[in-house]
């Protein structure tokens, strides 16, 4: 059985009486762009209470018995919820509850309750019950909040407090505290409020500012535990001087150290509205064969008149702070990823609207007020920064603002020159008419990938690789391997290339870069096919791209063998090549499947090895079938190693003659371990 604890009501005259008001932070519209650069934060702000089970984790020896302590002084269950890793005390402690008083029914009352509570639970705490100073009384839901303010030597402890919450019927639930030990601390000032007050005015360069008259603002002296680490801190006794600026448009409550004249900590209590708002864009998602969709304009810049320039996050929300009138707030197709601009049918589209302090302002881009294929492009190339940042984040190109054009005179086409430049509709594919490209997002991310594809390689390759490579990218961000669904006005199935194919490599090369560039491109479609069926969707994906890119990136290939090759090399992740790579077979089968000949498209096998040769031998056989060769190594060959012959027909297995003479069975000549 629990012990019964006794209790008495401190301060019985108090009940009934309310709890004193004091006013709060200031709050005003005016220009405070200076607000933020004005103010001194405290070192080491970074959020030190620790929630939840990482209070379990915490090594305090303290905290794990301080549930059942208070259980013992109180009765009840009670567990620490959060805790304050710099006073090194329970935040809050939760608890089946404990009946400690008699029904509550004023502020007197609860604040005997609240003290008898923390007195008795002091030690578990952490606390002083002496240094406690009733804050404020609060009521509501048929409970009591009683809060308390923790005093040094009478002096306000910045930070400092304790507080319980309570049913009516008397029984506590809730509690916690914030207690600083302060140890010995000399509270006798060196400097003088008036000195203080110099101080604290001086270093703000407004014109107008003065100390603030206000009872709750009246200079005073405080112990403020300033931080030394994320769980440190020195106590240091410092004047508050609230400096009032502009006519109370900046209000500036200001520490300095009582002794050295230090400003330890300055702060803003003007808080004003922001400027803030949406802005949604009706777009047709990969092509305009799909419909069109209400989606959020991620990366729009708003230009507030007079004030600057804000961007949209990804969800299309804008906020600018520190706002202080109406002001006009303009929006176009311009952001720090691309900029939209029609080649035809008059000026860029634009609009503008009133923005108030703390009014969230709407916008919507849709046909009354702008052109489909400036939303199209602009929602494209945004799209394209982010999966970049999936795969490579902060990419420079993907991060720098390119131009775009619509309604490029022209018909059926789309072009890279630097910038990217899409056709309005035509009456081509052969009298079906085609497509305004500006409405495909595939052809938009084709055009990008020209300019990926210059970025990375200083030009577009050799053998198609700059067609094929932004072929890869619209696969990439429409997940089809159709190429510009919908070009033509009467298809929305097919387009103008497909990657999943089964084209060979060289000798369905033509010289026409578009039909070379399939090739490298149905390569990679198939390794991202691969390496979704072994890894998952959502992994193999991924993988496909990283390989894909940072294989360019690295290697910088200039044929379509070398951008194979690059992509084992991207995949490695020992620094050896030759004992394999993770997704060695899934990248293997892609590439093979373009070459079944063997002809350059080849895979780094295991524990095998290139041998350079010259011919020095006779040679017989027919064409039909692969002849009897001599070969002389460049270099010494390897002894006792299996050489492995790929004919084009057949893979057939020889052995070293000697060091460095190989007698093979033409083809290419591979020497590998046993």
């Amino acid at each position: 059985m629990r012990p019964v604890h006794r209790w008495f009501i401190y301060a019985n005259t108090l009940a009934g009486v309310a709890a004193a008001v004091v006013a709060g932070p200031a709050s005003a519209f005016a220009p405070s762009s200076e607000h933020a650069e004005l103010e001194i934060p405290l070192p080491f702000q970074a959020e030190n209470l620790i929630y939840g089970d990482n209070v379990s984790a915490l090594t305090v020896p303290q905290v794990g018995s301080i549930g059942s302590s208070i259980g013992d002084q109180i009765g009840g269950n009670w567990s620490v919820h959060s805790w304050n890793l710099r006073s090194a005390s329970p935040h809050y402690v939760l608890g089946s509850g404990a009946e400690v008083a008699p029904a509550i029914s004023n502020d007197g009352i609860a604040e005997s309750a609240a003290r008898f509570v923390l007195e008795q639970c002091a030690p578990s705490l952490g606390l002083d019950p002496e240094q406690l100073r009733l804050e404020t009384v609060a009521r509501g839901a048929g409970k009591y909040a009683v809060h308390f303010q923790q005093t040094y030597d009478g002096l306000e402890v910045v930070g400092g407090r304790a507080h319980a919450t309570f049913m009516e019927n008397g029984r506590v639930f809730t509690m916690g505290s914030d207690f600083y030990t302060i140890g010995e601390l000399r509270t006798v000032p060196k400097l003088a409020p008036d000195d203080a007050e110099a101080i604290a005015i001086g270093d703000l360069p407004q014109k107008e500012r003065a100390v603030s008259t206000e009872a709750d603002e009246q200079t005073r002296l405080c112990v403020l535990p300033y931080p030394t680490s994320d769980h440190t801190y020195e106590p240091r006794l410092a004047w508050k001087v609230t400096v009032v600026t502009d006519g109370r448009t900046g209000v500036w409550p200001t520490y300095v150290d009582a002794h050295t004249g230090e400003i330890l900590w300055r702060t803003s209590d003007v808080h004003f509205a922001d400027y803030s708002g949406t802005i949604d864009s009706n777009i047709e998602p990969s092509t305009y064969c799909n419909g069109e969709f209400e989606q959020a304009a991620a990366y729009m810049e708003v230009e507030i008149f007079n004030r600057g320039t804000v961007i949209t996050d990804r969800q299309g929300v804008w906020a600018m702070p520190n706002a202080d009138s109406p002001r006009g707030a303009t929006i176009r197709f311009f952001g720090p990823y691309v900029n939209v601009d029609r080649a035809s049918g008059g000026a860029d589209a634009t609009q503008t609207a009133l923005a108030s302090p703390g009014v969230p302002l709407h916008f919507v881009w849709d046909d009354t007020n702008s052109r489909q294929d400036e939303r199209d492009v602009f929602s494209a190339v945004s799209l394209i920064h982010d999966w970049f940042e999936t795969v490579d984040p902060g990419y420079s190109y993907s991060n720098a603002r390119i131009t775009a054009n619509v309604g490029v005179a022209g018909q059926c086409n789309a072009f890279y020159n630097g910038s990217i430049n899409f056709y309005n509709t035509g009456p081509g594919c052969s009298g079906a008419g085609c497509a305004n490209t500006g409405e495909i997002q595939g052809i938009i991310f084709h055009e990008y990938g020209h300019g990926v594809q210059k970025n990375l390689l200083g030009s577009q390759g050799d053998e198609g690789l700059g067609e094929g490579n932004a072929d890869v990218l619209a696969n990439f961000l429409t997940a089809e391997s159709v190429i510009g669904r919908g070009f033509c006005l009467t298809n929305c199935t097919g387009g103008i290339r497909n990657s999943d194919n089964n084209l060979q490599y060289p000798q369905d090369l033509t010289g026409e870069v578009h039909a070379d560039g399939r090739i490298i491109a149905g390569v990679v479609w198939d390794v991202s096919e691969n390496l979704q069926a072994s890894r998952g969707v959502n992994a193999g994906l991924a993988r496909a791209a990283e390989i894909w890119h940072f294989g360019r990136k690295l290697e910088r290939p200039f044929n379509q063998p070398d951008q194979c090759l690059s992509m084992f090399i991207a995949d490695d992740d020992n620094g050896n090549v030759f004992d394999g790579t993770p997704n060695f077979d899934a990248i293997c089968q892609g590439v093979r499947a373009h070459d079944t000949n063997g002809d350059a498209f080849d895979c780094p096998e295991a524990n095998s090895l290139w041998v350079d040769f010259d011919y020095t031998g006779s040679e017989s056989g027919t064409q039909s079938h692969p002849y009897n060769s001599l070969f002389q190594a460049n270099g010494a060959a390897p002894v006792g190693f299996t050489m492995k012959v790929r004919d084009g027909v057949s893979s057939e297995v020889g052995t070293l003659a000697k060091p460095g003479v190989i007698r093979a069975i033409g083809g290419v000549v591979r020497v590998g371990a046993p």
